[in-house]
C-alpha cells in the first residue's frame, strides 16, 4: 500500500537530508515517508506544518491551502544569531552601506552554521510576494547552489539586485517572479546576450513584518 502526500512537493529545493534534519528523522527513515511506504504520524504531520507553514489536509492531498512560502521555520524557542543586514532587495544594491552601516539581523542559528556567509536583506516590492510578503527580513546564503527553481538574489550589469526563482539551461537564464502582480514577468538573459551576471545567494529563510515587530 502506498500513502499520497505532498513531500516531495514541500521539499523543493532542500535535500532530503537536510529536510530530515529539520523535522528529526534520519534521512532513511524521512525517504520512506516521501516514497509512500510509510504512513505519517499525526505527531509527525504536526511537527511538518509547523515547520514548513503548510495544513494537513493539503500535505495529506485532501482539501486545504498550499504553503505560501519556499522555506521558513519558526524562531520561538529556536537558536538565533547575528548577520549583517546589507539592505535591500528587488530596489536597491543588497550592499548598501549606507542605509545598514554595521547593522545586524537575527536569523536561526543552523543557517549560520551551514554557511558563515549567510546575510539578510529587506524584501521590497511586490515582484515576489506569492511567497516573501514585502517588507519582510529575508537570509540569504551566498555559497548554497541554486537548483531550476531556487529563489535567488542576482545583480544584472551591477544594477540594482533583484529576488527571482531562477531557471537555468545550457543556452538561457530566467529570472521569473512569483507575484500576484500580473505586471511582472520573466527576465530572460541569453548566453548570447552581453551582460554581467553576480550571483547574490539563495534564499534559505524570512521572517515577515509583523514578526519583526
Amino acid at each position: 500500500m502506498r500513502y499520497k502526500n505532498r513531500l516531495f512537493e514541500l521539499r523543493g529545493d532542500l535535500s532530503q537530508k537536510e529536510f530530515a534534519e529539520r523535522i528529526g528523522l534520519t534521512q532513511q527513515n524521512y525517504a520512506n515517508y516521501e516514497n509512500g511506504k510509510q504512513g505519517l504520524k499525526s505527531d509527525l504531520i504536526t511537527r511538518i506544518c509547523e515547520t514548513f507553514g503548510c495544513s494537513a489536509e493539503w500535505l495529506l492531498e485532501l482539501d486545504g491551502a498550499r504553503p505560501t512560502r519556499a522555506y521558513s521555520m519558526p524562531v520561538s524557542g529556536m537558536a538565533m544569531g547575528h548577520v549583517p543586514l546589507l539592505g535591500r532587495v528587488h530596489a536597491g544594491k543588497p550592499n548598501d552601506p549606507d542605509e545598514f552601516d554595521g547593522e545586524t539581523a537575527l536569523i536561526p542559528q543552523f543557517l549560520i552554521d551551514e554557511d558563515p556567509d549567510t546575510y539578510a536583506c529587506l524584501s521590497e516590492g511586490d515582484c515576489m510576494n506569492r511567497v516573501y510578503p514585502e517588507g519582510c527580513l529575508i537570509a540569504i546564503s551566498p555559497n548554497r547552489e541554486p537548483q531550476n527553481g531556487s529563489v535567488a538574489v542576482v545583480t544584472i550589469d551591477g544594477r540594482d539586485a533583484v529576488m527571482r526563482r531562477m531557471y537555468r539551461t545550457t543556452q538561457t537564464l530566467v529570472l521569473s517572479p512569483d507575484s500576484f502582480n500580473p505586471e511582472h514577468e520573466d527576465i530572460v538573459i541569453r548566453a548570447t546576450d552581453d551582460h554581467i551576471i553576480e550571483f547574490g545567494g539563495r534564499v534559505v529563510w524570512f521572517q515577515s513584518k509583523d514578526e519583526m515587530e
